[in-house]
């Protein structure tokens, strides 16, 4: 995910960030074992169901669900607004499949 700093601004740490720079996201964030559990690089198809069977994380960590420790469809302000059509797309394809399937 990539921004370039439109007007000059000064990060609440003192850091000046000049107009024209290209800011990056650190994306190693997203396998971090303290966040996904102690095999965050191995496919697990009900980890986010177990995430979301923790007491006060029932509505979070849905497909179409943004936040910091999750960056698939970006998070704020310029999260992804295509991201509610895709999750509707797919669920569309998948019954399709399943009422045509032989």
């Amino acid at each position: 995910m990539n921004r370039r700093v439109e007007e000059p601004i000064t990060l609440s740490d003192g850091t000046l960030l000049r107009k024209g720079l290209l800011v990056t996201i650190a994306t190693h964030n997203t396998r971090d074992p303290t966040l996904w559990g102690s095999e965050p690089d191995k496919f697990d198809s009900h980890r986010f169901v177990r995430m979301r069977e923790s007491p006060g994380q029932e509505n979070r960590w849905q497909f179409i669900s943004t936040s910091p420790g999750f960056l698939g469809f970006g998070h704020g302000l310029h999260a992804c607004p295509g991201r509610f059509f895709a999750s509707n797309e797919m669920k569309i394809v998948l019954a399709h499949s399943i009422m045509n399937y032989d």
